[in-house]
């Protein structure tokens, strides 16, 4: 499938929950997003302060977090662009860069997906459990499943 196409989000940090902060996002993730279930990517999660990022890696290590089914993705990630500070045509200006990964499901089966890897200068601690759950407050509120 072409990455153009992909409908699918894997998410693991503050786009956990239906209530971010952030008017624009939270409205997108009412209406234009579903949770489609737990899964994980090869990646190390790292808790960032206010918000974790996630590297990639290829010794086993996994971020659990949760894929998202988004329906009108162009709209979507035009929005979680800005909100993740990902700049579309300055990469490297970027905190978090938008690309293609699979996703493994918790109920087996692998799913291609976004994601937005951190991009910033590393600092803060590394989460061994690669789980970044309810950290400083965040809100309970789930994002509605498919």
């Amino acid at each position: 499938m072409r990455r153009s196409h992909l409908k699918h989000l894997f998410v693991y940090g503050s786009l956990l929950h239906a209530a971010t902060g952030h008017r624009a996002v939270d409205v997108l993730l009412r209406r234009d997003v579903r949770d489609a279930g737990a899964a994980s990517i090869a990646g190390r999660l790292f808790d960032l302060g206010r918000y974790p990022g996630a590297l990639k890696a290829r010794d086993g290590a996994r971020v659990h977090g949760r894929l998202l089914y988004v329906k009108r993705p162009r709209h979507v990630l035009r929005v979680l662009d800005r909100y993740e500070d990902y700049r579309v045509r300055r990469p490297k200006a970027s905190e978090f860069l938008r690309a293609s990964v699979n996703a493994l499901l918790a109920g087996g089966g692998v799913r291609a997906a976004w994601v937005y890897w951190y991009n910033g200068r590393l600092r803060g601690r590394r989460l061994p459990s690669g789980r970044y759950d309810g950290h400083r407050g965040q809100s309970t509120r789930r994002i509605r499943p498919l």
